[in-house]
């Protein structure tokens, strides 16, 4: 029962970095998605083909 108890300024906070940290890698994953579909569509999509 001998906790220590700090004063909440000394609390960091982490939520901003979390933050920071899902936004980018939501980003990272976005822009892989996109590249991934652009790469799987073909230049001339009106001939039709296995991706229909």
């Amino acid at each position: 029962m001998n906790e220590e108890i700090r004063p909440l300024n000394d609390l960091r906070l982490k939520t901003p970095r979390v933050a920071a940290v899902a936004g980018i890698l939501f980003a990272v994953l976005h822009i892989t998605s996109n590249v991934l579909i652009r790469f799987s569509i073909p230049s001339y999509p009106a001939g039709g083909g296995f991706w229909l």
